[in-house]
């Protein structure tokens, strides 16, 4: 749930994006991710926050958001160690699906797994709530899944929900709408 840029570690997700991961997502089981603050906005039925290490716990939850905190750790980007953490619990079964919130798309590169999920390019910055200087990159949201799980609805609404902010797509056809988007 958190954004780190600037001065600030604490970016929250806007209003009218909580409305549209609830219409994707129906309720948010777990929000690995977080803090009592964020989910005041959230509403997640179950959260770890900083004290609990989410990227040390099992996400056994049907539904989770992932608006993981920016920067790095041990001088590994935070993208790249949410995402193999994502498709690790992906993977083991512990959830059906991902709602992934993309800091910038320049992610693309320190996680290239994520090309192979439907994921939304947004025409305008997120305008992220919190304190400190506005992230300058521009955002990106992302459905994960297991392949072997059948999650044609969350696809369908992830589709038709994102559409009125940006190009929605898979990689692949995302690379039609931003050329030289991955070069």
């Amino acid at each position: 749930m958190r954004r780190s840029t600037g001065k600030s570690h604490q970016w929250y997700t806007p209003d009218y994006l909580v409305k549209s991961i609830y219409n994707v997502l129906g309720s948010i089981d777990l929000d690995p991710a977080s803090d009592e603050e964020a989910n005041k906005r959230i509403g997640a039925k179950r959260i770890f926050t900083v004290e609990d290490t989410g990227l040390e716990q099992d996400w056994k939850a049907e539904t989770v958001y992932l608006n993981y905190p920016g920067g790095r750790t041990n001088n590994k980007s935070n993208a790249e160690l949410w995402f193999a953490k994502a498709e690790e619990e992906l993977h083991k079964g512990h959830c059906k699906i991902i709602l992934w919130a993309g800091f910038s798309i320049d992610q693309l590169a320190i996680v290239p797994g994520i090309k192979y999920y439907p994921m939304c390019i947004f025409r305008r910055r997120i305008q992220w709530l919190g304190n400190g200087t506005q992230p300058t990159h521009q955002n990106y949201y992302s459905l994960l899944f297991d392949e072997y799980t059948y999650v044609e609805e969350y696809i369908l609404a992830f589709e038709q929900e994102f559409k009125q902010y940006g190009s929605v797509g898979r990689f692949a056809s995302l690379l039609e709408v931003y050329p030289g988007l991955y070069e």
